[in-house]
């Protein structure tokens, strides 16, 4: 994929087709977790991430590295509700108010 294959107009694609694939997909992450166990989920949705990595860095188009951001943002998803759902089954009935603000602080201030 060369940088004059990609025009402006689907440049937003590159941004915005993980976030759509993650919102198709959150119905079904607590119903499939819930069937077939956390763990198998989480161990899929690494293995989901990895395909769509190796599929957008290996892509000859546009096209094929479109399709790679979708199945990551769908891997993602499923692993981002995953965890929210696991920790919160760790953590003792009473103590998850105070848990969840600091699960989300850590979350977005890790990267900082």
């Amino acid at each position: 994929m060369t940088y004059t294959d990609v025009h402006f107009c689907f440049a937003v694609w590159i941004l915005v087709a993980p976030y759509i694939a993650t919102g198709a997909i959150a119905p079904f992450v607590g119903n499939l977790s819930d069937l077939m166990g956390r763990r198998a989920i989480v161990l899929g949705s690494c293995v989901l991430i990895v395909v769509g990595y190796i599929l957008s860095g290996a892509a000859p188009n546009f096209s094929c590295f479109l399709g790679g951001a979708t199945i990551t943002g769908a891997a993602i998803g499923i692993q981002i509700l995953t965890v929210i759902a696991a920790a919160s089954e760790l953590v003792p009935m009473h103590k998850r108010g105070q848990s969840r603000p600091q699960s989300t602080v850590e979350f977005v201030t890790e990267h900082y």
